[in-house]
């Protein structure tokens, strides 16, 4: 008896520690299950709402009057519009029709496109052709803004009174605003009438457009190719002949990727010379301190005279007056004839080291190099070192995963939207921890994979002693590349925009992901310019080898096949403020060549 009572406390106190932790996890197992099916049951809730709005615009039913000549119309520059209009050749009502029928049609159909604006701008398009038949019995119609009637597109993260501005999120879409943001007002003033908003990627984070609410956008030239991203669907609209003139943003090449992938043209501006604000991000309360690298807004058109009239929209003495970050800067007409006419001297790079670019992509930089010589422009070769290319991509790719992608996964998660696997499977690795990650990395460079590791290995949690260090780099760089142009005495570079054209749909996690092709320029805040030169010819790029055979090269060659016809593009970069310089060469390249390229059976 003795035995058992000295025995019976000690299995209490025994049981009651076994239970106290069980009864622990199984409270955290219950709690973990609640939150799992809440958050499917919010999400099923979101995905239902999204859906009617969606089928709400795919079941809307429009008609539109049939304008005549529309096949010369789509194809003349924004300038060539505004003189027709002068002239009473057509009217802005006649012309939102013809371009809203084709969002309707041709957008819809490759879901280039998120809310549509064609009532709002049929109705702004009347007020407009009053205003200039006014102005035209005063005599004062040359003093109307520079787009005044014009139909534009505007990416899906503009403010507009009247809109949603998604980003292509689930999770934004509850919210219609009821006021424009300061880049509408600036258009408005200008003239400019809305017609459609931009499909984007998710959140606006990747140079592929595809998204949980307005789909994957398709290229014009060939449907199983991508438009790139984020201003993917604004590119495709314009190469697809749906608007003259749209505006979007890029912060790593968000205007410079979708160019190139689509064959038209783009400036990012510095980012000092145009608005900053009047756009919406994933983040709370549209707020960030970040400000290292600043996403730039610009313009996109078939032309660079369409550039040129959208940046000067942009810009100008009163812009102070509209948004008070932004000071006043007229166009510089003597910097960009300067340009124009080869008294600047520019440099040439053909290729990076890190993933070769393809035939065609080195031939357009011969192509633009040729043109340029036989105007007077002296060219002198530039290359980037390995060591160049290292700091920039773990710079840039550093910074913008720790100050937005990983605010965007979180945002998405806290608000029951499911992330794309892309966002997901680069969201693992970065969280994941640092012992793994390091045998991962190692198995990568064991199996010939060193430039995959070397693509990842930026994906890291980082302290703030490490996220100063990643912006002592960035400023020691921008002094590095500042340096390196003043000793060659360049005053712009000519360099291919993407080492291929666009990629296959299914292709976009292991050829979309060349951002080492911006990255310089990213984090030095040049302004950068694309132009259309050329186009792929048969069998050009399928013998391509750059000498490594990974996988990035295998990958490289499958996504080749059957680019016959895609466009080829020249990236024109210049030195800080010096947007004119890189408007005047861009114009001299496509004066020269006279090349024009658009998407058949459109």
């Amino acid at each position: 008896m003795e035995k058992i009572e000295k025995l019976l406390p000690k299995d209490i106190y025994w049981r009651r520690a076994v239970a106290v932790p069980v009864v622990l996890l199984g409270a955290h197992l219950i709690n973990q299950t609640s939150k799992y099916f809440y958050w499917h049951y919010r999400n099923r809730q979101l995905q239902a709402s999204v859906k009617t709005i969606v089928d709400q615009k795919n079941n809307s039913r429009f008609e539109f009057i049939k304008v005549e000549n529309e096949n010369e119309l789509i194809e003349l520059d924004v300038t060539q519009l505004r003189e027709k209009l002068l002239k009473g050749e057509i009217t802005s009502v006649q012309l939102v029709h013809m371009f809203a029928n084709r969002c309707y049609t041709i957008a819809r159909r490759l879901n280039l496109s998120a809310e549509e604006c064609f009532d709002e701008a049929i109705e702004e398009a009347r007020q407009r052709d009053h205003e200039r038949q006014e102005a035209q019995k005063h005599g004062t119609a040359h003093q109307l803004p520079i787009l005044h009637g014009i139909p534009i597109d505007i990416k899906d993260m503009f403010q507009q009174k009247g809109k949603r501005v998604t980003i292509a999120c689930q999770f934004m879409t509850d919210k219609i605003y009821d006021e424009d943001g300061i880049i509408v007002q600036l258009l408005r003033q200008q003239g400019a009438i809305i017609v459609v908003r931009g499909n984007t990627p998710q959140a606006a984070s990747f140079y592929h457009t595809d998204n949980r609410v307005w789909g994957l956008a398709k290229n014009p030239y060939d449907e199983s190719r991508s438009v790139g991203g984020s201003s993917g669907g604004d590119a495709g609209l314009i190469a697809a002949r749906c608007a003259p003139l749209a505006f979007g943003t890029d912060l790593g090449g968000s205007l410079r990727v979708p160019a190139h992938f689509n064959g038209v043209a783009c400036l990012k501006p510095t980012c000092w010379r145009v608005p900053s604000q009047g756009y919406i991000s994933c983040f709370k309360d549209n707020f960030s301190n970040f400000t290292q690298i600043t996403p730039c807004i610009g313009p996109i058109g078939k032309t660079v005279n369409d550039i040129i009239v959208g940046f000067k929209a942009l810009i100008g003495p009163e812009i102070s007056k509209i948004d008070y970050f932004t000071p006043p800067t007229t166009f510089r007409q003597e910097n960009f004839e300067r340009a124009l006419n080869g008294k600047v001297k520019v440099g040439y790079c053909f290729s990076l080291s890190t993933v070769e670019a393809t035939l065609s992509m080195q031939r357009g930089i011969r192509i633009a190099k040729k043109a340029l010589e036989e105007k007077g422009f002296e060219l002198v070769p530039f290359v980037f070192t390995a060591e160049e290319l290292k700091d920039a991509h773990e710079i840039s790719l550093g910074l913008l995963y720790h100050s937005l992608i990983v605010n965007n996964y979180n945002r998405m998660i806290e608000n029951y939207e499911q992330p794309l696997q892309n966002l997901t499977d680069g969201h693992n690795f970065w969280k994941m921890n640092s012992f793994f990650k390091f045998i991962l990395l190692k198995i990568f460079e064991i199996n010939g994979e060193k430039r995959l590791a070397d693509k990842f290995r930026p994906l890291r949690r980082l302290n703030s002693a490490q996220l100063d260090q990643l912006l002592i780099r960035q400023r020691a760089f921008f002094d590095h590349m500042q340096n390196k142009w003043n000793s060659l005495g360049i005053e712009a570079l000519i360099m291919p925009t993407y080492p291929t054209v666009s990629f296959k749909h299914e292709n976009h996690d292991a050829v979309g992901g060349f951002g080492e092709y911006m990255s310089a320029f990213t984090i030095t805040l040049y302004p950068s310019g694309i132009v259309p030169v050329t186009e792929v010819q048969e069998g050009e790029d399928e013998t391509y080898d750059d000498n490594v055979n990974d996988s990035i090269t295998k990958n490289m060659r499958k996504d080749i096949k059957g680019s016959k016809g895609m466009p080829v593009t020249v990236k024109v970069v210049g030195q800080l403020w010096e947007d004119e310089t890189v408007l005047g060469v861009m114009k001299a390249i496509e004066d020269s060549l006279n090349f024009k390229i658009k998407p058949k059976n459109l």
